[in-house]
């Protein structure tokens, strides 16, 4: 999945990205880089930032 597809269906995760210096709003290629891809180019572990984002995910699901 792209990051722009991501941010647009669970935006409460955008503060994971801008976190960890993943500016992809407005971003060009946020609309054809993966998670992983994102992860890789800005130097994280693409599994650690998954895992990240699947529990802000979870954690807004819960308020």
């Amino acid at each position: 999945m792209v990051i722009a597809d991501v941010i647009t269906a669970y935006p409460q995760i955008l503060p994971v990205f801008e976190e960890k210096g993943i500016h992809c709003v407005g971003c060009s290629f946020s609309s054809i880089e993966s998670i992983q891809e994102g992860a890789a180019v800005h130097g994280l572990d693409p599994k650690k930032l998954c895992l990240e984002l699947n529990k802000a995910l979870k954690k807004s699901k819960k308020t």
